[in-house]
This record gives C-alpha cells, structure tokens and sequence, in this order.
C-alpha cells in the first residue's frame, strides 16, 4: 500500500478534485505493469474536493509484489501535470518508517470541509474545537455583503478539513468569544461568519 497526502495549505487555487484512476506500478527492470486494486479514493464522477488551505490522505495498494521488483515507476492516468507520477523510486534506497500515525490515513473518505470568516475589521480570530486550536483568522473580507467560497481568499478564511459529525467550537477576539456548532457532511462545506 501506498500512503499519499494532498496538500492544498499553500494553493493558489481555491478548490480540486482527486479521484481514483489509472493506479500502476511499472517494474524498471522487466517492464511488468501492476495494477492498484484497492483505494479509499472514489471514482471521477463523485470526486473528493480539497480546499485550500487544507489536505487530505488516501492510500492506494496492489497485490503483494514479487521480492525481486526493486525499481519501478508509480504512475496514474497519461502521467501528465494532471496526474500523480513518482518516477524510478528504488526500494533499496528506502528505510522503515518508525513513528508514523497511520491512523490520519483512516477515514478520510467521510470527510467534509467547514469554513470561518468574518467582514469585519474585528482583528485576529482565534478558532479552537473543544481545547485544541485550528488555526487564526488574521484579515477580513471588507465588502459587508460578500459570502465567500470555501477555499477563498487566503488568511481571511480558515478552512478545515473534518471526519463528518456534529462538532462545538468557540472563536476568541480579545473580550469577545463566539461559541456554537456545526455539522460537517462528507464533502460538504460549511461555512460559519463571525460578527461583532
């Protein structure tokens, strides 16, 4: 198997759509293609959306190969800009990993994506969901009227990536804290406005 993340936190793009397709590994030293028969990627016309600001895991895992492919090719689809390819990878230059969670490759493939924003000059909106905070809201979107996408404008919106479910949060600005709920739906996006 093989553990991928897809990192949109620096994008200049708002949004994109993973899916699975074309997964094989191409053995440098035959010429044998293996074909991925698993993943938790879902088919191109119901496509996992990544906003920015966020990423996600997936993994995607053949049969058990023969010992003596060493060097191969990991491609996906015509291996274009469009497609993910890691060319001759050698096995032997790898080492085991000791400390990796593996666990934040689970269940992504329920997970939807809620945004914080505000149009008001209020300053720095600390995000937090129970104890643990996400991030910092540091601008504000000037036009009163404007309701941005989730994915928009840089560090005037903070966008999460969550499991599905129901979660609290609160939202400190010095003296002024929000606090509420909101229900995250797999690939959904929600979208929470603060407010003097």
């Amino acid at each position: 198997c093989f553990y991928f993340t897809y990192d949109m936190t620096h994008s200049s793009l708002p949004n994109q759509t993973i899916y699975m397709e074309d997964y094989r590994l191409v053995d440098l030293e035959t010429g044998e293609v293996y074909y991925g028969n698993s993943t938790d990627l879902n088919a191109r016309d119901n496509s996992r959306v990544i906003y920015k600001g966020t990423k996600s895991r997936f993994m995607v895992c053949f049969d058990r190969l023969p010992s003596h492919v060493r060097r191969f090719s990991l491609m996906e689809g015509e291996c274009n800009e469009n497609a993910f390819c890691f060319l001759n990878l050698n096995m032997n230059n790898f080492s085991i990993a000791q400390d990796v969670n593996w666990r934040v490759y689970q269940g992504n493939d329920d997970e939807g994506t809620v945004s914080f924003f505000t149009n008001e000059n209020i300053g720095y909106i600390d995000v937090f969901f129970g104890e643990f905070k996400v991030g910092t809201i540091t601008r504000f979107f000037s036009d009163s009227n404007y309701v941005p996408t989730c994915g928009d404008t840089g560090e005037a919106m903070l966008t999460v990536r969550l499991e599905s479910g129901t979660y609290e949060y609160s939202a400190v600005c010095g003296q002024t804290v929000w606090r509420g709920s909101v229900t995250v739906t797999r690939e959904g996006c929600q979208k929470v406005k603060f407010n003097k």
